[in-house]
C-alpha cells in the first residue's frame, strides 16, 4: 500500500517539472528575440542619417519587450 502514495506523488510533480522546462524554453525564446529585435532597431537609428524614424522597428522591439515580460512571469510562476 505504501507503494500508491509513492507513484501518486511522482506522477503530480513530473507536469510541474515539464511546465517549468516549458517556461525556461519560452524564456530563451524571449530573451534571443529582444536581443535581435534590439539589435535591428540599433542599426536603424544609427543608419536613418534623418530618413527613417525607425518606428516600425522599435514596434518590434516593444512587442518582443512585452512577450519577454510575459516569458519572466511564466518562469516565476512555473519553475518555485
Amino acid at each position: 500500500m505504501r507503494a500508491a502514495p509513492i507513484l501518486i506523488l511522482a506522477l503530480s510533480v513530473q507536469p510541474a517539472w515539464a511546465d517549468c522546462t516549458g517556461a525556461t524554453d519560452r524564456y530563451n525564446t524571449a530573451v534571443e528575440e529582444v536581443a535581435y529585435q534590439l539589435k535591428r532597431y540599433a542599426r536603424c537609428v544609427r543608419d536613418s542619417d534623418g530618413a527613417d524614424d525607425c518606428a516600425m522597428e522599435f514596434g518590434r522591439l516593444r512587442n518582443s519587450q512585452t512577450d519577454f515580460e510575459g516569458a519572466v512571469a511564466d518562469r516565476q510562476s512555473e519553475c518555485r
